[in-house]
């Protein structure tokens, strides 16, 4: 990776290593999105889909991108969701035509510079170094360069207080996640994983810490789901009825005996013969 932030520095004019000084980012690190959950013991081996030959490329093309620093974060959120529905497209898995492919989107006087460079960086890119790493290069570059400071900055002050509110976890995950890329933060890091507990409600974020204790984003985020939809279900079965008594068994009333001895008649009286 740092043999290819050498060759992009040169490309772009810049003297020296690394990143230079650039925020870290982004998130996610683009690509596929996740991985998967890991196989059920004693399940049976799921088979993988297999990929379609002869796919064209779907969907419409990410708007162009003329270099507004507001639009940024919303263009390169269109390029991931097109990339990530064409992935079985020949040559979409390839970093360098990733790349090629989002330049193609990028057009007008305030760009025409930044991209020649990104090309030309492409362009010096073996096929042996065509790792995922030069996407991530590639994203870090990009976000540094036009995405909005302000953003960023708001984004962090925002992820301090974004918190869950019961029972919606699905909408505090894709918050977060949106608010991590928007900070440029990486999710996933051991930081971002304890922010992501700290908004959880406390009963929640002590199921989550329960053994086994959770190391990646993943795990954090499915043993979150879990603990959230098994609260719900508790709620839903004993909530709607707070009155046990309910369920106590039914006393029979007492059967008052009659004392009369069967087969004996009981006088019957009128007003000729009462006593």
């Amino acid at each position: 990776m740092y043999e290819l932030e050498e060759l992009l520095n040169i490309a772009m004019g810049e003297q020296g290593g690394g990143t230079g000084g650039n925020p870290p980012g982004p998130p996610g690190g683009g690509g596929l999105p996740g991985g998967g959950g890991t196989a059920t013991t004693g399940a049976a081996p799921l088979q993988p889909i297999a990929a379609a030959a002869n796919v064209k490329a779907m969907g419409k093309d990410p708007p162009l991108f003329q270099g507004k620093r507001k639009k940024a974060d919303t263009f390169m959120n269109e390029v991931e969701k097109y990339l990530a529905l064409n992935y079985d497209v020949a040559g979409f898995n390839s970093p360098k035509k990733k790349v090629t492919l989002v330049l193609t989107f990028m057009q007008g006087p305030e760009v025409e510079e930044w991209t020649r460079g990104i090309l030309q960086w492409i362009q010096q890119i073996d096929d042996q170094s065509n790792m995922d790493d030069v996407w991530r290069i590639f994203l870090q570059r990009f976000y540094a360069r036009f995405m909005d400071t302000q953003l960023d900055t708001m984004a962090r002050k925002d992820l301090t207080q974004l918190k869950m509110r019961f029972p919606d976890i699905d909408s505090y995950i894709a918050d977060f996640e949106q608010t991590i890329r928007k900070a440029l933060y990486c999710l996933g890091s051991h930081e971002m994983n304890q922010q992501f507990l700290s908004g959880l409600p406390r009963d929640v974020a002590e199921d989550v810490m329960c053994y086994p204790t959770p190391i990646t984003y993943q795990e954090y985020t499915q043993k979150a789901l879990a603990s959230v939809r098994l609260k719900v279900l508790l709620r839903n079965v004993f909530g709607g009825n707070r009155n046990f008594s309910a369920f106590a068994p039914q006393q029979q009333r007492p059967q008052w005996n009659n004392p009369r001895p069967q087969g004996q008649n009981v006088p019957q009286y009128n007003s000729s013969n009462a006593p």
